[in-house]
């Protein structure tokens, strides 16, 4: 897993203010990358050689093909399978994937808004910034301003 805070608090801010229309795009581009990443994974520990690029992205699309077809299959399965079926399914899946299927990650995102001062937001974007300065220009530019508007 990969996990930089920074990024993914941009990325939370950036789909929260997503129409829900838009929110079902992020995730389903989102969910086509991992899927694509996964297979360009696979491909690399198999250590397939390709032609060209466009070789490489045919395999990845025809093996994410072909994963959602087990998939579909598998939920089929699924959806005739008892509660005795379903533990002795989810324990062989759990054996054979090391216990990837009982591996918990909790993220937890705390949101809070909250307005800023000038100076805050100065301090914060712009390091280095001398913020008194700054403001002694900004208010020689508004009294010339407010005089000509006279």
């Amino acid at each position: 897993m990969n996990i930089d805070p920074a990024k993914i608090k941009r990325l939370v801010k950036i789909y929260s203010e997503l129409s829900e229309e838009n929110q079902i795009k992020l995730l389903s581009k989102a969910i086509s990358l991992s899927a694509e990443q996964t297979q360009y994974e696979r491909i690399k520990k198999e250590k397939i050689e390709f032609k060209n690029n466009e070789a490489l992205k045919s395999e990845v699309q025809r093996r994410i093909s072909e994963d959602l077809k087990d998939a579909e299959e598998f939920y089929n399965l699924l959806k005739k399978a008892g509660p005795n079926e379903m533990a002795i399914i989810a324990m062989v899946i759990n054996q054979l994937s090391g216990g990837k299927l009982t591996k918990k990650v909790d993220i937890s995102i705390n949101i809070t808004e909250r307005n800023l001062t000038i100076k805050e937001l100065i301090d914060e974007q712009v390091p280095g910034a001398d913020y008194e300065k700054a403001l002694v220009n900004v208010n020689a530019f508004f009294e010339e301003y407010n005089t000509e508007k006279k």
